[in-house]
C-alpha cells in the first residue's frame, strides 16, 4: 500500500513519518487528521493481532479509506508470525509488510513482497513517546 520510499525514511534519524498503531478506522482518521494539522507524513501500523482478527482486505479498506495511497499517508501491515496472512496481503495490495517467522520463511516473504516491488520490513518502527 504505501509507496516503498516511505520504508526507507521510517528508519532513517529522524524518520521523516510519524508512525501510528491503528486497529478502527476511527482510529485511522484521527492518526491522518492530527498529521496532516502538523503538516507531517504519516504511516499507519495495523495493530498487533489485528491481521489475524480482521483480515488483511479488511484492513487495507480501513486504510484507504483513511487516506493511505496519498503522498502523505503510508500503512504498514503486520501479519505477525501467519506466512499465510502475509502472501493474501501482497495479493490484495499491500506493499509494506511486516512478518516474524522461521528465518528462512522470512526470507521467502521478503522475497516475494520485493518482487511484488514492496517493501518488507524486519522490523516495525517505534511510535512516537506520549507525554
Amino acid at each position: 500500500m504505501a509507496r516503498g520510499d516511505a520504508a526507507a525514511r521510517t528508519r532513517g534519524a529522524g524518520g521523516g513519518l510519524t508512525p501510528r498503531v491503528v486497529e478502527t478506522l476511527e482510529e485511522a482518521r484521527t492518526a491522518v487528521a492530527e498529521a496532516r494539522q502538523c503538516g507531517r507524513e504519516i504511516l499507519l501500523v495495523t495493530a498487533p493481532g489485528a491481521c489475524a482478527r480482521l483480515g488483511p482486505g479488511y484492513l487495507l479498506e480501513m486504510v484507504r479509506q483513511a487516506g493511505a495511497g496519498t503522498p502523505s499517508v503510508h500503512a504498514l501491515i503486520d501479519c505477525g508470525p501467519d506466512a499465510g496472512y502475509a502472501m493474501l496481503a501482497l495479493r490484495l495490495g499491500w506493499r509494506d509488510i511486516h512478518f516474524k517467522g522461521e528465518p528462512s520463511i522470512v526470507a521467502r516473504i521478503a522475497d516475494m513482497t520485493r518482487a511484488c516491488g514492496g517493501t518488507f520490513h524486519d522490523e516495525l518502527p517505534a511510535p512516537p513517546r506520549q507525554g
